[in-house]
């Protein structure tokens, strides 16, 4: 096995225990939040969109900041405990918990935020900033 290919056997590794906290952090939220519960901006939200079809939403939202902190913590150099250390961090923060459980705008905010953390660290990794931020390699490492 040459050596970048045991390194993407490893990131790919790394990237699916990001996904599985991700997903256990989704199915959390869904399957134990009971009903959502109303909060004042839920109902502005609710006349927004005129269902409630959306209910699952926030605890998408809430995967994907967990998948994106843990890709972060990659970027920044951490190893699999880290990226997963990072990832259940995510999952288990106070903001976290209580965003992915109401619909409201606290929960695409702090979603839209930790996207474009994101964003920061990529551009700040790579050399190229158009290419960095391309959405076919955004979830690629980067080589250092």
């Amino acid at each position: 096995m040459t050596p970048n290919a045991s390194k993407r056997s490893t990131l790919s590794g790394d990237l699916i225990v990001l996904c599985v906290i991700a997903l256990v952090d989704i199915l959390v939220h869904i399957l134990f939040s009971g009903q959502y519960g109303f909060h004042r901006d839920e109902l502005d939200v609710l006349m927004n969109v005129h269902q409630l079809d959306c209910a699952p939403l926030p605890a998408l939202g809430q995967g994907i900041v967990v998948l994106l902190t843990g890709l972060m913590a990659r970027d920044m150099g951490g190893g699999r405990f880290a990226q997963a250390l990072a990832a259940v961090a995510a999952a288990i923060a106070p903001v976290a918990l209580t965003a992915g459980l109401l619909i409201q705008y606290l929960s695409f905010d702090y979603l839209w935020w930790v996207v474009a953390a994101f964003c920061v660290v990529r551009l700040l990794k790579t050399e190229d900033p158009r290419g960095g931020l391309s959405p076919i390699r955004l979830f690629r490492p980067i080589s250092a």
